[in-house]
């Protein structure tokens, strides 16, 4: 198992590579937050634009949380492979699907609780990322708690902050990277992290949760939360996918095309919103200078 500063290098090393599409994928999120900003084109210095009248159409978030509600309301259609074509009981698939359901079910009662810390149920989240980031990315797991009870844990991550390398079956490796204040790591791994210490910037450290193939264990940047202790799954129990299911291409023209695979639902019509919201911002400020 890597130590914590192998894993940040291989994390960071594969960030790099994505750095376009996290551009991107940063970009899009801000048009849905309707961030009030006049586009480059403008020629004028920023300090110059400071009293100009800016329209920021709301388009883009009504647009993009109608995408989520129809992922999230949709109906599911699911069905069941059998290795060996031959004839089976039907009541096989049907408790298959019991089976699927219940785990779902389990899986959205435990992120409810989880809720606070900012997780939502699988479909809101898996869709929400879907339609803003162009990908999605979930660890799924069997697990046990400290009283030997078993439990699902189907937890939707950013795909921002995913990162995985292929392998034979799946992935070499996947690290899922996220903030965490010193008293939510405290609570769950009861290692004390102060202020002063490296690894906190700005009251949050950056938490690798990392998995090979095998084995999963949690660091900081320099120092591990949890040690190496087997996940149970015969590979790394995570997904991560672009939408939609278009291949890498790759140009001999075109620099980086990386930003180009797994797009949102702004894909085409990004730069539509900002030649918009650049021309009424204009007439509004016409119009208020001639009243």
């Amino acid at each position: 198992m890597p130590k914590p500063e192998s894993i940040v290098a291989m994390v960071k090393e594969q960030e790099d590579h994505l750095r376009q599409l996290h551009v991107r994928m940063e970009a899009d999120y801000r048009l849905y937050r309707l961030e009030e900003t006049l586009p480059d084109q403008t020629g004028d210095k920023p300090e110059e634009n400071k009293d100009f009248r800016i329209f920021t159409a709301n388009e883009p978030q009504t647009y993009a949380d109608k995408i989520i509600a129809w992922l999230v309301d949709s109906k599911m259609i699911m069905n069941c492979y059998h290795p060996v074509q031959k004839l089976h009981p039907p009541q096989v698939d049907a408790n298959l699907k019991r089976f699927y359901l219940g785990s779902e079910r389990a899986a959205n009662e435990r992120l409810r609780r989880m809720s606070v810390v900012g997780q939502s149920e699988v479909r809101s989240s898996l869709g929400s990322f879907i339609a803003l980031r162009g990908w999605y990315a979930a660890r799924a797991l069997l697990r046990k708690d400290d009283d030997g009870k078993s439990f699902i844990d189907i937890t939707p991550w950013d795909p921002l902050h995913v990162t995985a390398v292929p392998g034979k079956d799946g992935f070499e490796w996947a690290c899922h990277r996220i903030p965490k204040t010193p008293g939510e790591i405290k609570a769950e791994y009861g290692i004390t992290i102060r202020e002063e210490d490296e690894d906190c910037e700005e009251g949050s450290v950056w938490v690798y949760d990392y998995y090979d193939g095998t084995h999963n264990q949690v660091t900081t940047k320099s120092r591990p939360l949890k040690k190496r202790t087997p996940h149970g799954s015969p590979r790394v129990p995570v997904v991560l996918g672009a939408v939609p299911n278009l291949p890498m291409f790759h140009s001999n023209e075109i620099a980086d095309t990386t930003a180009d695979y797994g797009e949102s639902v702004f894909k085409a019509v990004r730069n539509l919103y900002k030649n918009l919201n650049f021309a009424v911002s204009i007439w509004l400020e016409l119009g208020g200078r001639s009243r």
